[in-house]
């Protein structure tokens, strides 16, 4: 398995998904997981994910040096992100051991890791996930010059580079329908097969400890993500003051890795509280009564949302991160555009504790039978074993999952 971020600890939506998927296989397989570390600081990490997966294959790739090789990337015709997570020691160890040992299988996880693959003749699997030439697309439909141009230029090559690198695999893996159903529009003649996001309904659970007497709404997730900076401030300077006028005791919390300074900045508003990063996000979800995710930007199935869901928690979403999850709108959770609209739905929940019980546990009940590793998990390990014998396999039935 190639990652493009260590999968440890699985806190973010890729590292989360390509921790369970490296875990489950490594219980049936001699697994090999390769990736890129962002910092000194993670190679404590590693060191605890080689207790789980013993032959792990890293290489540190500091910021600086990410940044150098995507401001070079610029002359070149590989998409940015692409030389972003280039590693020259990482790439040469790969080929060497692929060279000397008899992989049966690579799985790819995200279109970034496809480059140290490039030439080989072993099956393979791309996990692209989301389409993320789309997700470029469209912070260039929301950014100014020169960075709509950038984030453009990086649209149309890294489009190209998927359609490359799709058509050299066995199998294309995405999150949702719907990005399957973008991808085929630019390459219809790839294999395709659609595997859900999960959680671990075991880890994010309900408690039976009283919310806070204080009306809260959480947010959770990376705090040095664009889209979701963008949403952060969209709900704290747009939606939070309608929510005040009415209920003034309001508080909105701000739980994430890596606050940026436009996030940290959010402190000095009123009833607002960022409080970071944290080592177990349960804790603050089990004190809060609505969980808010008003991203305007967003592809694929969002983590946040699920894992909420999972512990008994209102959603209240915008229509962009809504796309991928299935569940029944108005009943096992809410989806609102306007900022009026969103902020009805938020006041009508911190209001109605009746409503917030039963939402919540519908809520959990989708995301046992949908979205739980359990259900998932069994069906990558047949995907896998399938490609890696060679054996005729069928997409995987979209009857398992409403996503």
């Amino acid at each position: 398995m190639l990652a493009h971020r260590l999968p440890y600890p699985p806190w973010t939506g890729d590292r989360v998904r390509a921790f369970h998927i490296a875990r489950y296989l490594s219980k049936y397989h001699h697994l090999t997981v390769a990736s890129p570390l962002e910092d000194r600081g993670e190679l404590e990490a590693a060191q605890k994910l080689q207790k789980l997966i013993p032959d792990l294959e890293y290489a540190l790739l500091s910021n600086l040096r990410r940044r150098v090789s995507a401001l070079v990337g610029l002359v070149r015709p590989l998409p940015l992100s692409v030389s972003y997570f280039a590693s020259r020691p990482l790439a040469s160890r790969m080929r060497q051991r692929l060279r000397q040992e008899n992989f049966d299988l690579i799985y790819v996880s995200c279109s970034s890791m496809a480059q140290y693959v490039t030439g080989c003749t072993v099956p393979t699997m791309m996990d692209f996930i989301d389409v993320d030439s789309d997700k470029w697309k469209q912070y260039a439909g929301k950014a100014l010059p020169p960075m709509a141009w950038l984030y453009s230029l990086e649209a149309r090559r890294l489009r190209r580079f998927e359609c490359e690198v799709a058509r050299r695999a066995c199998v294309v893996i995405f999150a949702t329908q719907i990005e399957q159903a973008i991808f085929r529009e630019i390459a219809s003649d790839v294999q395709t097969v659609v595997i859900p996001n999960g959680v671990d309904t075991e880890y994010f659970c309900p408690s039976q400890e009283p919310r806070d007497q204080v009306p809260t709404v959480i947010f959770t997730g990376a705090l040095d993500y664009p889209p979701n900076i963008e949403g952060i401030c969209h709900f704290s300077q747009t939606i939070l003051p309608l929510v005040r006028r009415r209920i003034p005791a309001v508080r909105f919390l701000i739980v994430g890795r890596h606050p940026c300074r436009r996030v940290l900045r959010l402190n000095r508003l009123p009833g607002i509280t960022v409080v970071g990063a944290v080592p177990d996000v349960r804790p603050y979800m089990r004190k809060a009564h609505v969980a808010v995710v008003p991203l305007r930007i967003a592809r694929g199935i969002q983590n946040k949302i699920l894992e909420a869901m999972a512990m008994e928690m209102p959603v209240v979403a915008s229509p962009k991160p809504a796309q991928g999850i299935t569940a029944e709108v108005n009943v096992e959770w809410f989806v609102e555009d306007s900022p009026e609209s969103f902020a009805d739905q938020v006041i009508r929940l911190l209001h109605d504790s009746a409503v917030r019980s039963q939402v919540g546990r519908r809520a959990r009940d989708f995301v046992k039978e949908r979205h739980s590793w359990q259900q998932i998990l069994p069906d990558v390990a047949s995907l896998v074993e399938d490609v890696a014998t060679g054996r005729r396999f069928q997409i995987l039935a979209s009857s398992k999952s409403r996503s």
